[in-house]
């Protein structure tokens, strides 16, 4: 099961080893060595400490999920000038990495050896090492696809018509954390309906599960896209612009492509079918 124990060994061992390299990389001095690991304390800390403090103080190029798990971490200024507030999470995923590893070689293989190497080749790698040890985004993007994939792979095993309770979740969280997460996710969904599909699902039943992987992508995609579009609105307000009528445009584009997304999924769905024959599934999707 997701808590097996030697699983859950290896990806302590994986958030030990980090930490001892982590001792290394910040007695040399390497730990912000890189712009962007000081820019994301940066960002997540502006949020709150700032002269004009709110949420709109995240809005920018990066997908928001790694400065909203800084957000109160890095208020602290030993965790914030030292960079830990940022390594800690690192270290977290690192852990959460090896264990994903191990768990998806266990269910491809059936092997605990298979799982050892797997997770070995992981963390012994020099470079992810080094990044598990930093503010950087790569760790969380790294954990949590690889949590996804562990996951998606689970539920092929199962059978069963819904995934695991908490894979939408974590879908959503790993469409925040990189946009190279977009991909891979997209990717991961057409091979495991591809998979699905040659253990003889058929097509509606397919539908219903893709439906169910991919809604919390596109909803996170689309948070993140309408939200990022109403910020620069609302700057240029702000600052001068005469852009008061385009953000309600804005808005009110982002409630009708909500319900659009809304509406395709109750006809993929057939649900919610409240009166068939009269107003079922169908006028739902009319409706939206």
């Amino acid at each position: 099961g997701l808590t097996d124990r030697a699983d859950i060994f290896l990806g302590c061992l994986a958030a030990v080893i980090g930490t001892a390299a982590w001792v290394a990389y910040y007695r040399a001095d390497l730990v912000l060595s890189h712009y962007d690991a000081k820019a994301h304390l940066v960002v997540a800390r502006r949020v709150i400490d700032n002269l004009t403090p709110g949420w709109q103080q995240v809005g920018a190029v990066w997908l928001p999920l790694p400065h909203l798990l800084l957000l109160l971490p890095v208020q602290n200024d030993l965790l914030y000038r030292t960079g830990l507030a940022g390594t800690g999470i690192s270290l977290v995923c690192l852990g959460l990495a090896a264990y994903a590893i191990a768990r998806f070689v266990r269910l491809a293989t059936g092997s605990r050896p298979g799982a050892v190497v797997g997770v070995a080749l992981f963390v012994l790698n020099p470079n992810l090492l080094y990044l598990a040890t930093t503010p950087m985004t790569e760790p969380l993007l790294l954990a949590t696809t690889l949590l996804v994939l562990m996951g998606l792979a689970a539920w092929i095993e199962s059978d069963s018509e819904a995934p695991p309770r908490w894979l939408p979740v974590l879908v959503f969280l790993t469409a925040w954390t990189r946009y190279e997460a977009w991909f891979v996710l997209a990717v991961a969904g057409i091979l495991t309906a591809l998979v699905m599909w040659s253990r003889g699902i058929g097509w509606n039943r397919l539908a219903r599960r893709a439906t169910a992987y991919a809604a919390p992508a596109i909803l996170a995609a689309l948070i993140f896209v309408e939200t990022l579009q109403f910020i620069l609105l609302m700057l240029n307000v702000r600052y001068g612009g005469n852009a008061a009528a385009q953000a309600m445009i804005f808005q009110i584009s982002m409630l009708f492509r909500l319900l659009v997304a809304t509406g395709a999924l109750v006809l993929v769905r057939k649900r919610p079918d409240p009166f068939p024959g009269t107003f079922g599934f169908h006028e739902v999707w009319h409706s939206a």
